[in-house]
């Protein structure tokens, strides 16, 4: 996948498919999903959100329910394809389900039990929003770039929520934070994050001196 990060310059990501399996098993088993899902796939294929929307019910013996070009850009689209289908997972960037879980036709969609956020930060305001709107629903709240293959953490946020995190690592991922000569930080002290596991992408195509830079060995 090709992704620009902050940089504006978009880049080759290479995910293997061993990094991508780890992903689809550790979602399909951490949120217990069955052949009686339903699962929107809405978000454009070009961003590694997308991915995740179209293997998980097919892995799982679910239903993919593909919404229609630019639904997402509209909350009463997508009520009614959630309503008329039944949809019982879906996912949100934050600036999207806070239209969404305001717009009224949100009371129809009851069908809904899991919401995955990401992309952009949450915040509490819009959890409890989401839950008034929404009775039946959790809210997940998913962290991680391309480069470690769509999401690298997950935290389940409660109602009334003060403080929003991107939780822990996902299977066989790790975190660690570390100052700039790159040693291990203890905990409660600002540093940068550091990510390492199967899902790490062995690096950018066709560009060795971005990798080199970007991907770096480590003895933790």
């Amino acid at each position: 996948l090709f992704t620009s990060g902050s940089t504006g310059k978009p880049k080759g990501v290479m995910i293997e498919h061993s990094a991508l399996f780890n992903h689809m098993q550790w979602m399909i088993n951490q949120f217990h999903f069955t052949a009686n899902d339903k699962v929107l796939q809405k978000t454009p294929y070009v961003f590694d959100a997308s991915v995740w929307e179209f293997y998980a019910p097919l892995l799982c013996g679910g239903t993919l329910v593909i919404a229609e070009p630019d639904a997402h850009k509209s909350p009463k689209a997508l009520s009614t394809l959630i309503h008329q289908q039944k949809i019982t997972i879906a996912q949100f960037v934050p600036s999207l389900l806070e239209v969404f879980v305001q717009h009224p036709d949100v009371q129809t969609c009851h069908s809904l039990q899991q919401i995955f956020c990401g992309g952009e930060p949450l915040n509490p305001t819009l959890v409890n929003n989401t839950y008034k709107a929404l009775l039946n629903v959790s809210v997940i709240n998913l962290y991680g770039p391309t480069e470690t293959t769509i999401d690298a953490s997950f935290a389940i946020i409660k109602p009334n929520t003060k403080k929003i995190s991107i939780g822990k690592p996902i299977d066989n991922l790790h975190y660690f934070v570390l100052d700039q000569q790159q040693h291990l930080l203890p905990e409660g002290l600002p540093g940068e994050l550091y990510i390492a596991g199967v899902g790490l992408a062995p690096g950018y195509l066709h560009q060795p001196e971005l990798t080199d830079a970007s991907f770096i060995n480590h003895h933790f």
